[in-house]
């Protein structure tokens, strides 16, 4: 019995990766057709427009960008990360949406320090600590209900 119980285990463990896998392409697929929205978006010069479809692609898919990136020995996935994390910030603005500003910011310097720890120089690293600091400016118990 021991022996049946190893191998039902070890079998939802595979189901259980495989569904991972699925959830995180579905996410990145997701991503990429609202960044080619933004695209049209802007081609079109709707930039609010464009701006609003950058943030929904960043919504969904920071965390998953800034893995991938970790797991890959190029930079481009973090760089990718970064450029939406920014473009998400034109649309969610400190003054417009602070919580959500602080977020990003903070997801912004976790993929910034990504980054910098793949480079001998410490300019990436500043710049993540940049980003961290002003999303944590915000993020304090006077300012966030939930906090306090």
């Amino acid at each position: 019995m021991s022996g049946e119980l190893a191998k039902a285990d070890a079998l939802l463990e595979d189901i259980a990766h495989n569904q991972r896998r699925s959830v995180e392409c579905s996410a990145i697929n997701l991503a990429g057709t609202l960044a080619r929205r933004a695209e049209i978006a802007l081609t079109r010069l709707r930039y609010g427009e464009a701006a609003g479809h950058f943030a929904s692609a960043a919504a969904v898919l920071p965390s998953e960008m800034d893995h991938d990136g970790e797991r890959e020995s190029g930079t481009s996935v973090l760089e990718e990360a970064v450029a939406a994390h920014r473009a998400a910030l034109e649309e969610r603005t400190r003054e417009r949406v602070p919580l959500d500003w602080a977020q990003t910011q903070n997801n912004l310097g976790t993929a910034i320090r990504a980054l910098g720890e793949r480079e001998s120089s410490t300019s990436r690293l500043e710049e993540a600590v940049t980003a961290y600091r002003g999303g944590a400016g915000r993020m304090d118990r006077r300012s966030d209900p939930i906090l306090a």
